[in-house]
């Protein structure tokens, strides 16, 4: 039978795994390090490419997050759609 906590189980960390765009290798960080990491590199994000690359289901959250650091990160939406595209200003 598995551990509890109480029965002295080592926590989980709060580290993140997320696949990389070519599937293969796998990086470690926060949701917040590999949103920001997504924005370098491919300057756009939208919550989908965050939930189903780094399982980040509150990209807002993140993103808020992002601008409080100092990150100038501008929102994009289109007519009346129900998701965001998150851009990185350089």
């Amino acid at each position: 039978m598995a551990k509890t906590l109480a029965e002295g189980r080592k926590p989980t960390t709060r580290t993140h795994y997320a696949k990389i765009a070519d599937g293969r290798k796998r990086t470690k960080g926060t949701k917040s390090d590999l949103v920001l990491k997504h924005l370098e590199t491919h300057g756009t994000i939208t919550s989908w490419e965050a939930i189903s690359l780094y399982r980040a289901t509150r990209l807002s959250g993140i993103i808020w997050t992002l601008k409080q650091q100092g990150h100038v990160i501008v929102t994009y939406t289109k007519g009346g759609k129900d998701f965001a595209t998150y851009k990185l200003v350089a």
